[in-house]
Protein backbone atom coordinates (compact mmCIF):
# COMPACT_ATOMS: atom_id res chain seq x y z
CA UNK A 1 0.00 0.00 0.00
CA UNK A 2 1.71 3.18 -0.83
CA UNK A 3 2.39 5.67 1.70
CA UNK A 4 0.25 8.39 0.88
CA UNK A 5 -3.02 6.14 1.05
CA UNK A 6 -1.30 5.11 4.58
CA UNK A 7 -1.23 9.22 5.77
CA UNK A 8 -4.62 10.00 4.10
CA UNK A 9 -6.53 7.31 6.15
CA UNK A 10 -4.66 7.96 9.41
CA UNK A 11 -5.59 11.79 9.12
CA UNK A 12 -9.23 11.22 8.56
CA UNK A 13 -9.05 8.35 11.72
CA UNK A 14 -7.61 11.53 13.78
CA UNK A 15 -10.52 13.37 12.44
CA UNK A 16 -12.99 11.75 13.11
CA UNK A 17 -11.86 11.35 16.98
CA UNK A 18 -11.35 15.16 17.02
CA UNK A 19 -14.99 15.49 15.90
CA UNK A 20 -16.65 12.64 18.01
CA UNK A 21 -14.56 14.24 21.28
CA UNK A 22 -16.08 17.42 20.19
CA UNK A 23 -19.51 16.30 20.26
CA UNK A 24 -19.10 15.12 23.41
CA UNK A 25 -17.80 18.02 24.80
CA UNK A 26 -20.90 19.91 23.40
CA UNK A 27 -23.68 17.05 24.92
CA UNK A 28 -21.84 17.36 28.28
CA UNK A 29 -21.98 21.09 28.45
CA UNK A 30 -25.62 20.74 27.46
CA UNK A 31 -26.33 18.45 30.29
CA UNK A 32 -24.96 20.74 32.33
CA UNK A 33 -26.66 23.75 31.39
CA UNK A 34 -30.02 21.55 31.79
CA UNK A 35 -29.18 20.67 35.29
CA UNK A 36 -28.35 24.17 36.11
CA UNK A 37 -31.26 25.58 36.19
CA UNK A 38 -32.85 27.56 38.72
CA UNK A 39 -34.89 24.85 40.31
CA UNK A 40 -34.50 26.52 43.88
CA UNK A 41 -35.93 29.72 42.96
CA UNK A 42 -39.65 28.86 43.24
CA UNK A 43 -41.99 25.46 43.90
CA UNK A 44 -44.11 26.19 41.74
CA UNK A 45 -42.19 28.26 39.02
CA UNK A 46 -39.28 27.69 37.28
CA UNK A 47 -37.48 30.98 36.35
CA UNK A 48 -37.01 32.14 32.58
CA UNK A 49 -32.98 31.64 31.47
CA UNK A 50 -32.37 34.70 30.61
CA UNK A 51 -29.19 36.66 29.23
CA UNK A 52 -27.98 38.59 32.01
CA UNK A 53 -26.34 42.21 31.26
CA UNK A 54 -22.77 42.72 32.86
CA UNK A 55 -22.72 45.21 35.64
CA UNK A 56 -21.41 47.73 33.48
CA UNK A 57 -23.69 47.13 30.85
CA UNK A 58 -27.09 48.10 32.96
CA UNK A 59 -30.16 49.28 30.81
CA UNK A 60 -30.44 52.49 32.96
CA UNK A 61 -27.29 55.04 33.04
CA UNK A 62 -28.23 56.31 36.87
CA UNK A 63 -29.19 54.70 39.96
CA UNK A 64 -32.44 56.16 41.10
CA UNK A 65 -33.87 56.09 44.79
CA UNK A 66 -36.78 54.20 45.68
CA UNK A 67 -39.80 55.28 43.95
CA UNK A 68 -38.46 58.06 42.67
CA UNK A 69 -41.04 58.17 40.35
CA UNK A 70 -40.18 61.42 38.41
CA UNK A 71 -36.37 60.20 37.98
CA UNK A 72 -37.21 56.42 36.90
CA UNK A 73 -37.08 54.27 33.62
CA UNK A 74 -40.48 54.12 31.80
CA UNK A 75 -39.23 52.46 28.75
CA UNK A 76 -39.48 48.80 28.35
CA UNK A 77 -37.26 46.80 30.14
CA UNK A 78 -34.70 43.95 28.90
CA UNK A 79 -37.25 40.79 28.43
CA UNK A 80 -40.33 42.67 28.47
CA UNK A 81 -41.77 39.90 25.93
CA UNK A 82 -41.79 36.51 27.77
CA UNK A 83 -44.76 35.24 27.15
CA UNK A 84 -45.53 34.27 30.94
CA UNK A 85 -44.96 37.81 32.22
CA UNK A 86 -47.73 39.36 33.80
CA UNK A 87 -47.15 42.55 35.83
CA UNK A 88 -47.61 45.67 34.05
CA UNK A 89 -44.15 47.69 34.59
CA UNK A 90 -44.40 51.63 34.13
CA UNK A 91 -42.03 52.87 35.90
CA UNK A 92 -38.57 50.67 37.08
CA UNK A 93 -35.15 51.60 38.16
CA UNK A 94 -32.03 50.22 39.87
CA UNK A 95 -30.55 51.38 43.51
CA UNK A 96 -27.21 52.29 44.64
CA UNK A 97 -26.82 48.54 46.52
CA UNK A 98 -25.77 46.74 44.17
CA UNK A 99 -23.71 43.73 46.24
CA UNK A 100 -26.59 41.99 49.01
CA UNK A 101 -25.73 38.39 47.23
CA UNK A 102 -28.13 36.35 45.35
CA UNK A 103 -28.76 34.01 48.33
CA UNK A 104 -29.92 37.16 50.55
CA UNK A 105 -32.03 38.14 47.87
CA UNK A 106 -33.42 35.69 47.14
CA UNK A 107 -34.50 34.34 50.38
CA UNK A 108 -36.16 37.67 51.31
CA UNK A 109 -38.48 37.28 48.30
CA UNK A 110 -38.95 34.06 49.26
CA UNK A 111 -39.94 35.15 53.00
CA UNK A 112 -42.40 37.71 51.25
CA UNK A 113 -43.87 34.55 49.22
CA UNK A 114 -44.13 32.92 52.73
CA UNK A 115 -45.71 35.59 54.58
CA UNK A 116 -48.50 36.13 51.91
CA UNK A 117 -49.38 32.55 51.58
CA UNK A 118 -50.43 32.84 55.55
CA UNK A 119 -54.38 33.20 55.73
CA UNK A 120 -53.28 37.12 57.08
CA UNK A 121 -50.80 37.16 54.83
CA UNK A 122 -52.48 40.44 53.09
CA UNK A 123 -50.96 43.43 52.62
CA UNK A 124 -53.76 46.45 53.30
CA UNK A 125 -54.62 49.50 50.99
CA UNK A 126 -52.08 52.31 51.24
CA UNK A 127 -50.01 50.13 52.91
CA UNK A 128 -46.81 47.93 52.66
CA UNK A 129 -45.20 44.98 54.04
CA UNK A 130 -41.23 43.77 54.16
CA UNK A 131 -38.95 41.25 54.72
CA UNK A 132 -35.30 40.97 56.32
CA UNK A 133 -32.80 38.31 55.33
CA UNK A 134 -29.09 38.72 55.94
CA UNK A 135 -28.09 42.11 54.71
CA UNK A 136 -30.77 41.72 51.85
CA UNK A 137 -34.60 42.83 52.25
CA UNK A 138 -37.66 42.81 49.68
CA UNK A 139 -41.09 44.85 50.29
CA UNK A 140 -44.19 45.05 48.35
CA UNK A 141 -46.28 48.87 48.37
CA UNK A 142 -49.92 48.20 47.89
CA UNK A 143 -51.07 52.28 46.71
CA UNK A 144 -54.88 51.03 45.83
CA UNK A 145 -57.41 53.25 47.20
CA UNK A 146 -59.88 50.44 48.23
CA UNK A 147 -58.21 47.20 48.07
CA UNK A 148 -55.85 44.64 49.90
CA UNK A 149 -53.23 42.58 47.94
CA UNK A 150 -50.87 39.57 48.35
CA UNK A 151 -47.56 39.01 47.23
CA UNK A 152 -47.93 35.85 44.94
CA UNK A 153 -45.08 33.26 43.99
CA UNK A 154 -45.70 34.50 40.30
CA UNK A 155 -45.85 38.36 40.65
CA UNK A 156 -42.50 37.56 42.95
CA UNK A 157 -40.13 35.77 41.22
CA UNK A 158 -41.23 38.10 37.85
CA UNK A 159 -39.70 41.13 39.88
CA UNK A 160 -36.36 38.94 40.60
CA UNK A 161 -35.54 38.12 36.95
CA UNK A 162 -36.40 41.43 35.92
CA UNK A 163 -34.00 42.79 38.08
CA UNK A 164 -31.47 39.86 37.54
CA UNK A 165 -32.13 41.20 33.62
CA UNK A 166 -32.07 44.89 34.30
CA UNK A 167 -29.39 46.03 36.89
CA UNK A 168 -26.75 43.95 36.21
CA UNK A 169 -27.19 40.66 37.66
CA UNK A 170 -27.62 38.31 40.70
CA UNK A 171 -27.84 40.02 43.96
CA UNK A 172 -28.93 43.56 42.57
CA UNK A 173 -31.22 45.93 44.03
CA UNK A 174 -33.98 47.99 42.67
CA UNK A 175 -37.67 48.48 41.98
CA UNK A 176 -40.60 48.20 40.00
CA UNK A 177 -43.80 50.10 39.80
CA UNK A 178 -47.39 49.41 38.23
CA UNK A 179 -49.27 52.16 37.81
CA UNK A 180 -52.08 49.93 36.10
CA UNK A 181 -51.71 47.79 39.48
CA UNK A 182 -51.04 50.77 42.15
CA UNK A 183 -48.76 48.28 43.34
CA UNK A 184 -44.53 48.39 43.44
CA UNK A 185 -41.64 45.67 44.32
CA UNK A 186 -38.50 46.16 45.65
CA UNK A 187 -35.48 45.13 46.68
CA UNK A 188 -33.33 46.79 49.38
CA UNK A 189 -30.26 46.64 51.55
CA UNK A 190 -31.65 45.52 54.94
CA UNK A 191 -29.91 48.58 56.83
CA UNK A 192 -32.08 51.15 54.82
CA UNK A 193 -35.20 49.12 55.20
CA UNK A 194 -35.16 49.37 58.97
CA UNK A 195 -33.57 52.98 58.91
CA UNK A 196 -36.57 54.02 56.78
CA UNK A 197 -39.62 51.66 57.72
CA UNK A 198 -42.91 53.39 57.05
CA UNK A 199 -44.96 53.28 53.98
CA UNK A 200 -44.16 57.35 54.03
CA UNK A 201 -40.34 56.85 53.68
CA UNK A 202 -39.86 53.37 51.65
CA UNK A 203 -43.63 53.57 48.80
CA UNK A 204 -44.40 55.93 46.59
CA UNK A 205 -46.07 59.50 47.85
CA UNK A 206 -49.74 58.15 46.62
CA UNK A 207 -49.12 55.37 49.18
CA UNK A 208 -49.17 57.71 51.96
CA UNK A 209 -52.33 59.56 51.04
CA UNK A 210 -55.57 58.12 52.46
Amino acid sequence: MKISIIFRRIIAALGATLVFGKTNSLEIEAEKNDTNGDNTLSPNKMAPTLEVPAAGNRTTSKFVELFDLDNANTGPMRQDTMDDWIIPVSHWACTEWTDLGDTPVRKAIQAMIDWSAKPLGWIQYKSMHYELADDAGAFVCNCKYCCIDRCPADEMWEFYERLRANCGGEGRSGWIFSKQWDKGYAVASADSIEKKRTKTNLCPPNCSVM
